[in-house]
């Protein structure tokens, strides 16, 4: 029963290795992760996948055509982000949109 349960756990740490996105080892070490821009994430996305010229998430590599794992989804994440960064600094949104449309509703109140 110990060793189903090891082998498992075991099981379940490998996966979450071979998953994990590899161009992550390119943000800027010592900076805390609350301190990080958007600028810091695409950089380090786009350093990643420079080298294998990436055109709608696959690449070539001796002819032989890959997917670009995650890069899709981060494509889409860029896209989402890239209209709520304070785009002058990269910095995230600090207030969600649920506390601007409640400021809102504060300012406008709703015709009864």
């Amino acid at each position: 029963m110990t060793k189903r349960i090891c082998f498992l756990l075991i099981g379940l740490f490998l996966t979450s290795i071979m998953f994990s996105q590899n161009w992550m080892i390119n943000i800027p070490q010592g900076t805390p992760k609350g301190e990080l821009t958007f600028y810091d994430y695409k950089n380090a996305f786009n350093t990643y996948w420079e080298p294998y010229q990436v055109d709608k998430g696959y690449y070539f590599v001796n002819g032989v055509k890959k997917k670009a794992i995650g890069w899709k989804q981060f494509k889409r994440w860029e896209y989402e982000m890239e209209r709520k960064i304070n785009p002058s600094t990269g910095e995230f949104p600090v207030r969600s949109a649920q506390l601007i449309y409640e400021d809102y509703l504060k300012t406008n109140p709703p015709d009864r």
